[in-house]
């Protein structure tokens, strides 16, 4: 199951295209901010969009799981809920949620613009809004380089979100 979280999650951060579309509810499209320190200091801001964010409880017919948010800058940041994760673990509403290699329901992946990736070694994501229209909160991560060799925490992430549903 491990492998496939972290193919998906790649392929999202991975992608690149632009979001442009807007929210459901006629709203802004949304942001991302978040700035990072250790081996890479940076600030990040990408807009929301079908790009950015997607659930399961949105469109359950061909959605990306429970949870998937895609912050965009210097690094890309992919949080996704692992997979056949069951509502009752990740449901509509407020939370906070442990992340690393071993947390239950969060996996974060990461890549910079020269494509060293990274993983989510601790750290938490806060939900203060998750339900039909939107998702926000706040996350605070430290990140190890996905190298082969011994790796070692280098780049901490602190940041914001609030990113509407993207439109139908």
């Amino acid at each position: 199951m491990r492998p496939a979280v972290l193919l998906a999650l790649i392929a999202m951060g991975c992608e690149g295209k632009s979001a442009s579309k807007t929210a459901s509810s006629g709203s802004a499209e949304g942001r991302c901010d978040y700035t990072t320190t250790g081996t890479m200091t940076a600030r990040g801001h990408s807009r929301g969009g079908i790009d950015a964010v997607g659930s399961d409880y949105w469109t359950p017919e061909n959605g990306p799981g429970l949870l998937a948010i895609r912050c965009t800058g210097p690094l890309t940041l992919a949080f996704g809920a692992k997979p056949d994760l069951p509502r009752t673990a990740l449901p509509l509403a407020p939370g906070t949620y442990e992340i690393g290699p071993f947390a239950p329901e969060i996996v974060v992946l990461a890549h910079d613009d020269t494509n060293h990736a990274f993983s989510a070694e601790r750290g938490t994501l806060e939900l203060t809004t998750f339900d039909e229209e939107r998702v926000a909160g706040t996350f605070a991560l430290d990140l190890a380089e996905l190298s082969g060799k011994t790796t070692s925490v280098n780049i901490h992430a602190t940041g914001s979100f609030d990113l509407p549903r993207p439109a139908r």
